[in-house]
């Protein structure tokens, strides 16, 4: 689970067909990608009805 700067939470997994991610499968490329830039969904959308969206 990625924990991002916004707040809010994204489980990266590989499972088809919500996200093909093979790379969660290899430890190597895990590592390689801690710390980079991964979009969060929840602000890509309107949250305007999120009760945990601080006001």
């Amino acid at each position: 689970m990625a924990v991002l700067s916004c707040g809010h939470t994204q489980h990266v997994r590989h499972r088809p067909p919500w996200q093909n991610r093979p790379w969660v499968l290899d430890p190597e490329q895990r590592q390689v990608r801690l710390g980079s830039l991964f979009p969060c969904g929840w602000c890509a959308m309107d949250r305007s009805h999120d009760e945990s969206k601080e006001v």
